[in-house]
């Protein structure tokens, strides 16, 4: 066959076919065989300046020389990994497309070294790490605004772990580990932490740790705060003062009483129902139960008060704002006890309503109380006594405000204005029954008196009731008037005190009758018919003979003189009266005379025995004889 040269572009728009008039398959080459063409395939020996790693990729088994030329693999979107393996089995240098990083392998406790490159995500694996497998390396690893320094081991044991950064130098210098704080730019460094090769540490702040490990040496700074332990933790750690208060009861730490006494500086601490016993037998104990506090005394008496002179012992309470106030006050400089704030006080009265509420049994209420009505008339300051919650059964006594400040005794449970009983006014006047009374002792309505009344300070000198309708007098021992249901008797002389002033009388007194007409005192009156007193005149024997008296007021009731003595203006020497004289009854209706009448009945009715101007004395003793003159 001859041979042509083709000096132009071919294009063979059908199969080509070898010698055998094969198409040949894919990735297959064209070769002499030296008796003809063939398709084989790439990978094969034919292949002139073979062999060739084919397009779909193979194994290499011989050296890759690139002489100044530049190895791709993969393209610019995506690459693939790329792994070198040297001689020893088990070691090789890979680019790993996955974490787009660089990693040198060494067969097992052999020296390894790991480089990647992490974008934007987080890194889950070191960026730097050198060690002898995956779970056994020293590893570096940057995240975020944090790096990381890692020593991974994949012992299971109990062994130590250690990382350690070594200084080698045969100088005798100072070896300093330096921690520093920069800026992005790496300037404006400041040395936070120093450590030298004596193992001295300085930091520059605060040091921030749960648990230091070995010897502390040094002075702690005293803002060093440390953290606590439990109150069971009677370990060696360094105790904090909140550890301190907290577990004193518990464990005995720092400087604590002998059992022979010493002075407590500070504050101890017991828990709920733990007990503080003193004495021998325990018999003074105290306790809170979380509830409560408890003082009891099991032995003996239980004395609360102070030993130092003029003090005063007092008893605290809620002042129902959540602050104290003091309740009971034992005033020692004046000798007084009270109740200091203002609150009503209950005895047997677990609710009084009024500020001293004494209360007989837990269903009746009240019993006693104190109380300041308080009222818009007046201010009274009553104790009241019931028998019950009703003010009608019962009794109040106190200070009538409203009243002169009377002192009063009501029949009313909770008012002294009504059913007043008993009143004592100023000065000490004593009423029954009576509001304003103008006697030591004035009563109005009946007294009863089982046996005597007696003078005070005279203890023979008495009067009352010896028996049964008896009534008596006696004086210095000595019985003087006995009075009788049917008899009078004096023991002694009867005697008239004579008056002073004008207008008095006395003697034997009567107050029975009326007036036939207006009389008024110092006036002859005789009885007539019908107990009806005329006035004396001697002029008409029915008016001059009978029973005589002479009027003490305008009414019988004022009192009727019989005997005794008068003294009035009429009896005087301006009158003709002398003392000594005789006195007559006047031819004048009501009146009297010291000179002899010389007709009709001519009767005397007294004496004078003192006419001192402008007042006279008469001693009223009616002659029951009487003399006739006629005219």
């Amino acid at each position: 066959m001859a041979i042509k040269n083709i000096n132009t572009d071919l294009q063979i728009e059908a199969g080509l076919r070898d010698g055998d008039g094969d198409l040949g398959t894919n990735n297959q080459v064209l070769i002499s065989t030296g008796t003809g063409i063939n398709w084989v395939d790439g990978s094969g020996t034919g292949i002139i300046g073979g062999p060739y790693l084919p397009l779909i990729g193979g194994t290499l088994t011989g050296n890759l020389l690139l002489d100044d030329a530049t190895l791709t693999v993969g393209t610019n979107a995506a690459g693939r990994d790329v792994i070198f393996r040297g001689g020893t089995s088990g070691a090789y240098f890979m680019y790993d497309a996955s974490e787009d990083g660089v990693i040198i392998v060494a067969p097992t406790d052999e020296v390894a070294l790991g480089i990647r490159v992490v974008g934007g995500a987080q890194a889950t694996v070191p960026q730097f790490q050198v060690g002898r497998g995956t779970s056994q390396y020293l590893g570096i690893r940057v995240d975020d605004r944090i790096s990381s320094v890692i020593h991974r081991q994949d012992e299971t044991d109990a062994g130590v772990m250690q990382m350690n950064q070594e200084i080698w130098d045969n100088g005798t210098g100072i070896h300093l580990w330096n921690w520093k704080s920069f800026d992005g730019a790496g300037a404006s460094g400041t040395t936070r932490m120093t450590l030298n090769k004596t193992g001295e540490l300085n930091v520059t702040t605060s040091v921030t740790a749960t648990t230091f490990l070995g010897d502390l040496n040094g002075t702690i700074n005293t803002v060093t705060t440390g953290f606590t332990q439990t109150a069971g933790d009677d370990s060696t750690k360094i105790a904090t003062t909140e550890y301190v208060d907290t577990a004193v009861a518990a464990v005995p730490i720092g400087d604590y009483l002998p059992l022979i006494g010493g002075t407590m500086t500070g504050t101890t601490n017991h828990n709920d129902n733990v007990y503080s016993r003193w004495g021998t037998g325990a018999d003074l104990r105290l306790w809170h139960n979380g509830t409560n506090s408890y003082v009891f005394n099991y032995g003996g008496n239980l004395y609360l008060g102070t030993g130092d002179a003029d003090k005063d012992t007092v008893i605290l309470g809620d002042n129902g704002s959540g602050g104290e106030t003091a309740y009971i006050t034992v005033d020692g400089s004046s000798t007084h006890t009270y109740f200091s704030n203002p609150g009503n006080v209950g005895i047997n009265a677990t609710n009084p309503v009024r500020p001293l509420q004494v209360e007989y049994s837990s269903t009746t209420a009240p019993g006693f109380s104190i109380k300041n009505t308080n009222t818009t008339v007046d201010n009274n300051v009553v104790m009241a006594f019931n028998r019950d919650n009703s003010d009608s059964l019962g009794w109040t006594l106190g200070i009538d405000s409203g009243d002169n400040n009377k002192f009063k005794i009501s029949e009313d449970g909770d008012n002294l204005e009504t059913n007043t009983r008993i009143v004592i006014r100023d000065g000490g006047n004593v009423g029954i029954g009576v509001n304003t009374p103008i006697y030591k002792l004035d009563v109005a309505g009946d007294i009863g008196v089982e046996d005597y009344i007696y003078h005070k300070g005279d203890s023979d000198t008495y009067f009352g009731f010896p028996s049964a309708n008896q009534f008596s007098i006696t004086t210095g021992g000595t019985q003087q008037v006995t009075v009788t249901e049917d008899n009078v008797s004096i023991s002694g002389s009867l005697s008239y005190t004579k008056p002073t002033a004008n207008g008095e009388f006395s003697g034997e007194i009567v107050t029975f009758g009326t007036y036939a007409e207006t009389t008024g005192a110092g006036e002859l009156v005789c009885l007539g018919a019908s107990q009806v007193w005329n006035k004396a005149n001697n002029g008409n024997g029915t008016d001059a003979t009978g029973m005589l008296g002479i009027a003490m007021g305008s009414s019988p009731s004022d009192g009727i003189l019989l005997r005794g003595f008068a003294r009035t203006s009429t009896y005087n020497s301006s009158n003709g009266y002398t003392n000594g004289g005789k006195v007559y009854i006047k031819n004048v209706n009501g009146d009297m005379t010291s000179t002899i009448p010389t007709v009709d009945w001519v009767r005397i009715v007294g004496y004078v025995v003192e006419t001192t101007t402008p007042n006279g004395t008469l001693y009223f003793c009616p002659d029951n004889t009487y003399i006739i003159i006629p005219s």
